[in-house]
């Protein structure tokens, strides 16, 4: 996701990011926790990707 992100910001020139988290089949508790990486793990490399 990380390299995903900052390609579609060059590639479409958008300014927000909208993430849709349902994971088929996937126990909630680790949907859960994939969700709360995103600020921690996630944003800060994109946003400086994206700079």
């Amino acid at each position: 996701m990380v390299e995903k992100i900052p390609w579609e910001h060059e590639l479409l020139g958008h300014s927000r990011f909208l993430a849709q988290m349902g994971l088929g089949g996937v126990p909630r508790e680790e949907t859960l926790r994939s969700m709360e990486l995103l600020t921690p793990e996630v944003f800060p490399k994109v946003r400086e990707a994206v700079r």
